[in-house]
């Protein structure tokens, strides 16, 4: 037990940087699933989506890209 929570520690704290890294990337970053739905997306696109389309995070996250 102490192995899996030492493993998901890690796995938080790996995440964590990853996030740091991407949220401060002066680019647009987007993570879309399979049926291309927005999983995850960086300080500067949600930027851009406000900005461009008045839309919030939390109304895209979960939705699918639109083109």
């Amino acid at each position: 037990m102490a192995e899996l929570r030492e493993t998901v520690a890690r796995l938080r704290e790996s995440e964590r940087q990853l996030h740091l890294v991407t949220d401060n990337a002066p680019v647009g970053l987007v993570h879309l699933d399979a049926e291309l739905r927005y999983k995850f997306f960086n300080r500067y696109h949600a930027q851009l989506l406000t900005e461009r389309l008045g839309l919030a995070a939390d109304q895209v996250i979960g939705k699918l890209l639109r083109r």
